[in-house]
């Protein structure tokens, strides 16, 4: 329980506030809490913030002391939730909040003050752990049953080694399943897919544009070669855009995904402005072209079989790109924001195919990064 509140708490704190605050082995009240001038941030924008997270450090200092020294008179709790979860967030704000829980403690009467803390700072706390952590927070009490569910970031890494990650696909499904929040900041999908079937792949993408995603990462080992980035649900996104158009952010790793399903994507998400494909072997022509495209950085690394790209946006800012470049076709024109290129891996005897159209933006450019090899890199 105490690792729980520790973790919760030190989330918004950086190096500096985790020496401070380790010096108070003591429980303390929150009335007398205070903070010094030792505790003020350098960094003004993070001074309100890290005050919030010090008193509820404090909070959850003397809320775990409380439960461990008196755990037989705990009251009971008068937030208490109906048989059934609520069903939006607008329903979890429903519930009675008339006085906070109080608890008894050598004669005094001591208020859980934590109870009082609107559901919005809460949920964004817990947006901040891994998802098992943040599942576990369900068992503090019945003010926490339901609070990870409107989390607004899901994380599944099967990659990385680390007990605090989802990656079993039952339990993917169990998770989306329960989550109750109407958007997701950021949705990360990082397995192996060895054991994974397209049809679990493409209902966990679309049940997360559902939720009005505006991150989306997706990271398969190895490439499923018989799945395709949105292509079973292609249909379904002309007519359903609502949860597509606010993707703000598309990476794509090991993915297969087509220059028309990509070109639909621009097209169709106005604040979209980060576009990364890597390892796709589908993808043979990518045309990035029109005014309305809201589009900043351009990433497009180990596609072998890409043998064209055109480039014609008012709001590009970067483009990078890493391959051979044997077959590649590049046109770019009315990009006058363009500051940014760079081409890595391109083969010496194709270098000519990418100097020729970037000379149009030489007079804007900051950065130009040429790296080439031989053909032996790529055998």
């Amino acid at each position: 329980m105490a690792t729980c509140y520790v973790s919760i708490c030190g989330l918004a704190l950086d190096c500096s506030y985790m020496q401070l605050l380790s010096q108070s082995h003591h429980c303390r009240s929150p009335s007398t809490a205070t903070v010094t001038s030792e505790t003020q941030p350098i960094l003004s924008q993070h001074k309100l913030l890290r005050l919030v997270i010090t008193v509820l450090h404090s909070i959850f200092t003397v809320n775990y002391c409380i439960k461990s020294l008196s755990p037989a008179t705990t009251a009971p709790h008068p937030y208490r939730w109906k048989a059934n979860p609520p069903q939006s967030f607008a329903e979890m704000r429903k519930r009675p909040r008339n006085t906070p829980a109080t608890r008894e403690v050598k004669g005094e009467i001591v208020e859980d003050l934590m109870s009082l803390l609107p559901d919005d700072i809460l949920i964004n706390i817990i947006s901040r752990l891994p998802l098992k952590e943040a599942a576990k927070t369900s068992v503090l009490s019945s003010r926490w049953k339901y609070l990870w569910t409107f989390t607004t970031v899901l994380d599944f890494d099967g990659i990385t080694e680390s007990s605090n990650c989802i990656s079993d696909p039952t339990c993917i499904d169990k998770v989306l399943q329960l989550h109750r929040g109407s958007s997701i900041n950021k949705f990360r999908l990082c397995l192996y897919s060895k054991d994974l079937h397209e049809s679990e792949i493409t209902n966990w993408v679309y049940s997360a544009l559902s939720k009005r995603v505006q991150i989306f990462e997706l990271e398969l080992w190895p490439r499923l070669k018989n799945y395709t980035f949105l292509e079973n649900c292609y249909n379904n996104l002309k007519s359903e855009l609502s949860g597509v158009k606010y993707l703000r952010s598309l990476r794509l790793f090991s993915v297969n995904v087509t220059g028309e399903i990509l070109e639909f994507i621009l097209h169709n998400c106005p604040l979209l402005d980060q576009l990364s494909v890597v390892r796709s072997e589908t993808l043979v022509s990518l045309k990035v072209v029109g005014s309305a495209i809201q589009l900043k950085h351009l990433r497009i690394s180990t596609c072998y079989r890409l043998n064209e790209i055109k480039i014609s946006t008012p709001n590009l800012l970067s483009f990078k790109y890493f391959g051979p470049g044997q077959e590649l076709k590049l046109h770019i024109e009315n990009a006058p924001q363009l500051v940014d290129i760079s081409f890595r891996g391109v083969m010496l005897t194709r270098v000519r195919n990418v100097v020729g159209p970037i000379t149009s933006c030489f007079p804007q450019l900051k950065t130009l990064e040429l790296d080439s090899c031989d053909e032996g890199c790529y055998t």
